[in-house]
């Protein structure tokens, strides 16, 4: 079997540092160098913030600002360690004031290292690099042991204390040798870590006084010499009595070893050489020392030029961006600022664009020094140092064959941000060589900072873009776009959301959501709004709002948490849809009373049905009644039975009268009347009807309320409206009756079908009794419908009322609660006197007798009429011809040779009607009168009184005394004249 391959090994993870330090341009300084060393970064301005990214990011060190705005570094190192949950995360403090501070506080911190201002960078990769290591915290080599420290310079001096204290040491100091003699005489300790170069007395000569003293000469020395130490200077140590002589180190490491060795193993085993024999040497490798120090000393000083150098980069930088117009501008003026701080005179910015690299900046080249330059980095260097996986910097040594003109020195560094790669910067010159390393830290550090400036500059933008792109969504949308935060509190809103609240921006922004809507539905608003981030679930509802003026907009509201920014917040999109709300309203109101007249006319046409054919039979029962009540003997025993036939045949000819006044179908004779007068002239009797226990209280208008009805139908509207209002208090109460003028506006209007804007007189019966639900509402002017009891009522009351009502042009409405009482208003529209109407026409004359010799034409489609009145007629002695309908009629009238005094016809028949008929007879005999007779009429001529001057009309059922009065006034009234 072929072997099994290992296993890829998986990448180291990467380590995070977080730094915390309320300037930023510091914060970057300490960032840059992190970030080009692989390191991930995150940064906190405050104690606050630094304890929430320590939860959130969980990082494995912290360089630590001792003084923050809002907190001690002390106090705020065991926040951090309590945030870190048991995590051994090493702190390192970073100050500039470490002068100032107590070393004893910075101990008791418990911090791992101390870092001052400005730090070099690499100090600070040394010791970020040494506690993240495995073998990052030396174990406590002091056990308590105590050491002396000499150390002429105060912040050495606070250091070493610092760092022997975190090594287990106790610890003493001295500024001198001299110093440091007495002390140690006073109190003699367990070992003396000395600087090489001291006043009074020099580490050397410091060691050779220790060891002539016997009570002294067994304390182990460790001399601290410069950055190097030569070999020479470690045996010159030995002979004067040093157990060793180490290079000075950031964290003292080497000296801590050799104070631990030197207390465990004691002073060197050969004794110290004499003064005078080791003096002319020592004099020699002081002043190699003094030396070196000089040359580390200028070493440092161009170190501090460098970093120097940087933090004026980065305020360069800043302006730059600040005043410069556009990035290219920015990256322009940023370059020469960058040559001018570090002495350099040429130099070169390239941005990885879409279509490939590209320079944007360039400064002490001429054209042809560019394009060498130009060619040579793009010979494969600018692709490299561009790659995220490529080198962290080029460099060109001067004389080296490069290509580069004038025997440049250079160094590419990238562009970076956040391990992205954005471009890459070009530093030459001819008079210096760049490719040491104080010199890339420069520009590496300063790439980053170009680096970030770029990608922040391209972010800004883009967020610029993206809010110009926001902005004009909320001023351009017309919906209302509202954030809420989680508490309810408005963050932000559009446009159409100031319309639709019908406030401004300020003052909506920063107030709950609750103070904009209905107060009655505020508690369940609340309810639905805490439910949405116990659902995360998009939720639909309606809402109605209130504006300033009071005015309610009824609104469809669509909400959703989301994350905007990192934080939970409600997007909430309201539409106004008050319109169209109303509009379904209008049209579910309008609907409802297109069924509602739709069922009444179809009831209507019903009952006016039934109640023609009813008359029809009515007129044949209560005419044979009658001629048999005529042929017997007063006293004749038959003669009461056919009495109460013939009142029971008048009581169903009333309920008949009812229907078809409910039916609209009724023949009115419409008289301009004062309501005021009509409802005066009943009061007496109306105050009978409703009895003693109901006070009646009527309010006529201050002016004549004139309308176009027939005055016995309107008083019997009045009657009905009356005994109904009485029959709802059986205990007494009051009933209002008022008339009064009133202007319908439009909306009002739509409330009743067929009612149209503008003035109407209003009849309102309000009484106190015992109202009625919506259901009875609904049904109140139905004929038959009665809330009643058996016996005590036919239902026909209101239906009737609301069939003269609507057949005179106005209409009736209701306004009723159970319990509360009821309003009937009678809505009619204003009348005035036309033409023929200023005075009533003349009744005409009694007839002397009811018998005659003329001529009729009987028309009617029913057989049992036609045989009654042929019969009535002849009797009388009338010549009656006889037709079923208007066919028969004209060919009877074409083949009559002799005149037709009368036209006796039914107003409703198949095919042609009565007015038809009388219409297409008149053209042949003028002179020929014509009596309609109808249980009902659908022809609008006959409800408006139109059939002609000379029209006359008699109402089935009637008896035949009636009809013969009738017939004679027709054939006896004088015709108009003709025109």
């Amino acid at each position: 079997m072929p072997s099994a391959s290992p296993p890829d090994a998986l990448p180291e993870p990467v380590q995070t540092v977080l730094v915390v330090d309320d300037n930023r341009l510091l914060r970057e300084m300490l960032q840059a160098p992190l970030q080009a060393a692989g390191y991930e970064v995150v940064a906190a301005a405050t104690g606050r913030a630094a304890v929430e990214r320590m939860a959130a990011d969980r990082p494995d060190l912290v360089l630590l600002d001792i003084v923050l705005p809002d907190a001690l570094g002390f106090e705020l190192a065991r926040d951090l360690r309590a945030a870190a949950r048991g995590r051994e995360v090493p702190i390192v403090a970073v100050t500039g004031f470490l002068s100032r501070l107590e070393a004893g506080d910075l101990t008791a911190a418990r911090f791992d290292e101390v870092l001052t201002k400005p730090v070099e960078t690499a100090r600070l990769l040394e010791v970020v690099r040494d506690l993240l290591s495995r073998a990052a915290r030396p174990p406590a080599l002091g056990g308590g042991r105590r050491v002396l420290v000499v150390d002429d310079e105060p912040l050495q001096l606070k250091l070493a204390g610092i760092r022997l204290a975190r090594a287990g040491f106790e610890v003493s100091t001295a500024r001198d040798g001299r110093e440091a003699l007495e002390a140690a005489r006073r109190a003699p300790p367990d070992a003396v870590l000395g600087d090489l170069f001291l006043p009074e007395l020099d580490g050397f000569r410091l060691c050779q006084a220790l060891r002539a003293d016997p009570a002294l000469a067994r304390i182990p020395v460790v001399l601290v010499g410069g950055a190097s130490v030569e070999e020479a200077d470690r045996l010159l140590a030995a002979r004067v009595g040093a157990s060793a002589l180490v290079p000075r180190t950031g964290g003292l490491e080497e000296a801590i070893r050799a104070l631990d060795r030197g207390i465990s193993q004691g002073p060197p085993a050969s004794p110290a050489e004499p003064p005078e024999r080791v003096e002319p040497e020592l004099a020699r490798t002081l002043q190699r020392q003094l030396d070196r120090q000089a040359s580390l000393a200028a070493r440092l000083a161009q170190r501090c030029s460098i970093q120097g150098a940087m933090l004026s980069v980065i305020s360069s930088l800043a302006e730059a961006w600040a005043t410069a117009d556009g990035l290219e501008a920015a990256l322009d003026e940023a370059l020469a600022e960058i040559l001018d701080i570090g002495g350099i005179r040429f130099g070169a910015l390239y941005r990885v664009m879409p279509l490939g690299i590209r320079r944007v900046a360039a400064a002490g080249f001429d054209a042809a020094g560019m394009a060498a330059v130009d060619h040579q980095v793009r010979a494969g260097a600018l692709d490299r140092v561009v790659d995220p996986d490529g080198p962290p910097f080029v460099s060109f040594p001067a004389g080296a064959g490069q290509g580069l003109p004038e025997a440049l020195s250079a160094v590419l560094v990238p562009l970076a941000s956040g391990g992205e790669r954005l471009g890459a910067l070009l530093l030459a010159s001819d008079r210096r060589e760049l490719g040491d390393d104080d010199w890339v830290t420069f520009g590496r550090a300063v790439g980053a900072q170009l680096g970030q400036a770029i990608r922040l500059t391209d972010a800004l933008t883009g967020l610029a873009a993206s809010e110009r792109r926001y902005r004009t969504l909320l001023e351009n949308a017309r919906d209302g776009i509202f954030v809420l935060s989680t508490g309810g509190v408005l963050l932000e809103v559009s446009r159409g959301g100031e319309t639709l609240l019908g406030r401004p921006r300020a003052a909506i922004v920063g107030r709950h959501f609750s103070q904009f809507h209905d107060p009655r539905h505020a508690a369940e608003q609340a309810e639905r709004f805490g439910r949405l981030f116990a659902e995360e679930a998009m939720v639909q509802e309606n809402v109605i709002l209130l504006r300033p003026d009071g005015t309610q907009v009824i609104a469809d509201f669509t909400r959703q948490v989301i994350e905007l920014g990192g934080e939970r917040v409600v997007l909430s999109v309201a539409h106004d849809v008050t319109d169209r709300r109303r509009a379904e309203e209008e049209l579910r109101r309008s609907q409802d009373q297109l069924r509602q007249a739709q069922k009444m006319e179809a009831i209507g046409r019903l009952t006016g049905g039934i109640a023609h054919d009813f008359n029809n039979v009515l007129s044949v029962v209560l005419s044979y009644a009658s001629l048999l009540i005529d042929d017997l003997r007063p006293g004749d025993p038959m003669r009461a039975d056919l009495e109460e036939i013939r009142a029971a045949g008048e009581r169903a000819a009333g309920l008949t009268r009812q229907l078809l006044a409910f039916g609209r179908r009724q023949i009115l004779h419409p008289e301009l009347v004062d309501l005021n007068e009509v409802l005066a002239g009943l009061e007496k009797m109306l105050r009978r009807l409703i009895g003693e226990d109901v006070e009646l209280v009527v309010v006529p208008s201050p002016e004549p309320a004139r309308v176009v009805v027939d005055p016995g139908q309107i008083e019997q509207v009045i009657m009905n409206l009356v005994v109904n209002a009485r029959d709802a208090m059986p205990s007494g109460g009051k009933l209002t009756i008022e008339i009064a003028r009133v202007e319908l506006d439009a909306r009002a209007a739509a409330d009743q079908p067929d009612a149209a804007p503008g003035p109407w007189w209003v009849m309102s019966f309000r009484d106190t009794g015992v109202g009625m639900d919506e259901a009875i509402q609904a049904r109140i002017f139905e004929p038959f419908f009665t809330t009643k009891e058996a016996g005590r009522g036919t239902g026909l009351g209101l239906s009737t009322v609301f069939g003269i009502v609507r057949q005179s042009g106005g209409h009736v409405t209701v306004r009723s609660a159970a319990g509360q009482g009821a309003t009937f208003r009678v809505h009619l529209p204003p009348g005035t006197a036309r033409a023929g109407e200023a005075a009533p026409a003349p009744r005409p004359p009694e007839p002397a007798g009811l018998r005659g010799s003329e001529t009729i034409l009987l028309v009617d489609d029913d057989e049992g009429v036609r045989r009654l009145l042929r019969t009535l007629l002849r009797r009388q002695g009338y010549e009656v011809l006889e037709a079923q309908g208007g066919g028969d009629a004209l060919v009877i009238s074409e083949q009559h040779p002799s005149d037709i005094h009368l036209l006796l016809t039914d107003m409703v028949m198949p095919r042609v009607s009565g007015a038809q008929l009388a219409a297409r007879l008149a053209a042949g005999r003028p002179a020929m009168k014509v009596l309609y007779m109808s249980g009902y009429t659908d022809d609008p001529a006959v409800r408006e009184g139109a059939l002609g001057p000379d029209a006359a009309f008699i109402h089935k059922p009637f008896t035949p005394e009636a009809l013969l009065r009738k017939v004679r006034e027709a054939l006896d009234a004088r015709p108009a004249p003709r025109a």
